[in-house]
């Protein structure tokens, strides 16, 4: 029983500094912390399906907060166009990943800007952008844009690979404002831990 609670307060240490790792703000650290605690205190007591759900849930709040930071990512409309609030999307708890997008619109164009991590698409995707013939038989195109790798599909939409993120820019606006978008990502801050 020794070892089992080892390892159980090990796992809430880990999720403890990573909440505090991701510059989780106070109150929702704090929110983190006291369901991390509650979950060793329900483990103590026993109640070990109870514990597992705290955990759980204080995994999703992980998730929430690493998502909200990826809208600081999106890039500032360009001029011209508007843009709406970012949207932020977490699915950690079943292994589906984060995700934030942002809505750019220019009279009747739009662009929709979204950054992917922690899915298991990433693995499926960078196999495609390690191997432009893949691409290519998929019928889109390598493109560089800016630094990065990008492929260009048939309908002008975009795909970069960025470390550990998948960046997509789709919608109705002409290639050449997807490409700009695209470009206006801010990579440097997505390649930061």
């Amino acid at each position: 029983m020794n070892r089992t609670r080892r390892l159980f307060r090990s796992a809430a240490f880990g999720l403890l500094l990573a909440g505090a790792g991701a510059g989780v703000a106070p109150a929702l650290a704090d929110e983190i912390a006291d369901e991390i605690r509650n979950a060793l205190t329900l483990y103590e007591a026993g109640k070990i399906g109870e514990a597992k759900e705290a955990l759980d849930f204080a995994t999703q709040l992980l998730g929430q907060r690493k998502a909200d930071d990826l809208g600081r990512h999106l890039p500032e409309p360009l001029s011209g166009w508007t843009a709406e609030d970012a949207e932020a999307t977490s699915a950690a708890m079943y292994g589906a990943g984060i995700s934030a997008g942002r809505t750019y619109r220019k009279g009747d164009d739009e662009v929709e800007v979204r950054i992917i991590g922690d899915s298991p698409m990433i693995q499926a995707m960078s196999m495609m952008f390690s191997n432009p013939a893949m691409a290519g038989a998929a019928g889109g195109r390598a493109q560089r844009i800016g630094k990065q790798r990008g492929i260009v599909t048939q309908d002008g939409d975009v795909q970069l690979m960025a470390g550990k993120y998948l960046v997509m820019v789709s919608g109705s606006a002409p290639q050449d404002a997807k490409i700009a978008y695209a470009a206006a990502v801010d990579f440097d801050g997505l390649s930061k831990p």
